[in-house]
């Protein structure tokens, strides 16, 4: 870091000595200063990669990690290979007499003085090919709304809100829709992961209520830094996502696993959380998890087959799970019209000046 900062302070002098030359001569052409900051995060880049293991994560490194974390009882392996290819999968055909259901929150906060405003809401997307459910069930479920009114850091004060508001409309969602519709699904697909240590009781409630009627419950978790596998490579810093992009091919996936360390441990055997990793045709990394029961009742094939149909319908993202966060999502003409009727009942009530410099600064969109 001490290297860049310096990197930086030479930069910004030669700079300033090319400005003023270009302010002399029309002639010479000085540098940009994002160009130099540009310059500078490609040095520290090259300089980290460079010093980096990754640039030795050959088949055989990756493959030695995994039976790392095999041996020291991390993760189980359910199947034998490594890696396996994701088949075409025709999704019509998958999915006939299924119907699937896809669960998604989306959130939108408002900072102002004195109040800071979280809204948030969940959404359903169903997808059924079957003959007893041809509800187009697609659409808001539940909206929540809160004012953050604890003290310390209120940024992060926020953040956590709004981690808690979604985590509980999702609960609360797949529960209810559960009760309404529950005969008719399944399996239900649900951003993020299966399991948090600090929501393990409010997502296992969750997971056990589709349990206790044999409803699969696939979780899609699309930027993920977890370590399992790789917290065996001690000091180094990789994910798991960072192994596997290496390791995969597109339209490639890794063996499935049942994670059993950490919170995972405490867990009943078939609630317990198994895993892979996909790479998909965009060639991202994603990872798909479920109770490791939904194995052993339904079969590998299965399972996959619901995930890989999905996919397909997605065109390599989940086709449910998107549309339901389209839903869910807070449109950019919606924000406008919330934020005018908070900033409305605020000067009602007496307070003239409600914006921080931010969202003055972001809110000329209002006066449009």
């Amino acid at each position: 870091m001490q290297t860049v900062n310096k990197t930086l302070r030479g930069s910004e002098t030669s700079y300033s000595k090319e400005e003023q030359c270009n302010t002399e001569s029309s002639e010479k052409v000085g540098k940009h200063p994002c160009k130099l900051i540009s310059a500078a995060i490609e040095d520290l880049i090259r300089s980290f990669i460079k010093s980096s293991p990754v640039r030795n994560l050959t088949k055989d490194v990756i493959e030695s990690i995994i039976d790392k974390a095999i041996d020291s009882g991390i993760v189980i392996p359910i199947e034998s290979r490594y890696k396996y290819e994701v088949p075409h999968v025709d999704p019509i055909q998958a999915l006939k007499n299924k119907a699937i259901v896809g669960v998604d929150g989306g959130v939108f906060p408002i900072k102002l003085h004195p109040v800071r405003l979280i809204l948030a809401r969940s959404a359903v997307f169903t997808y059924s090919r079957r003959i007893d459910f041809d509800y187009n069930l697609r659409g808001i479920w539940k909206s929540s709304i809160a004012i953050q009114q604890s003290l310390g850091d209120s940024e992060e004060q926020i953040r956590r809100k709004i981690r808690e508001m979604l985590l509980d409309l999702e609960v609360q969602t797949v529960k209810e829709f559960l009760n309404e519709y529950g005969a008719h699904i399944d399996a239900f697909f649900w951003d993020g992961p299966l399991y948090t240590s600090r929501y393990l009781s409010k997502l296992h409630s969750a997971v056990k209520a589709l349990t206790n009627r044999s409803i699969i419950c696939v979780k899609l978790v699309k930027n993920s830094l977890a370590s399992r596998i790789s917290q065996v490579i001690k000091g180094r810093g990789f994910s798991d996502a960072d192994i596997y992009v290496a390791y995969l091919g597109v339209n490639e996936r890794s063996s499935i696993f049942v994670y059993n360390d950490g919170y995972a441990s405490k867990l009943a055997d078939d609630m317990k959380p198994a895993f892979f990793y996909l790479k998909s045709p965009q060639r991202v990394i994603l990872r798909y998890e479920f109770p490791s029961w939904v194995l052993e009742e339904f079969g590998i094939n299965y399972v996959l087959d619901l995930v890989y149909a999905d996919l397909a319908l997605g065109n390599g993202l989940s086709y449910v799970i998107g549309k339901a966060d389209g839903i869910a999502r807070f449109s950019d003409e919606e924000k406008k019209q919330l934020t005018l009727h908070v900033i409305k009942a605020i000067r009602e009530n007496g307070i003239e000046d409600a914006f921080f410099f931010n969202e003055r600064r972001w809110a000329r969109f209002l006066s449009e």
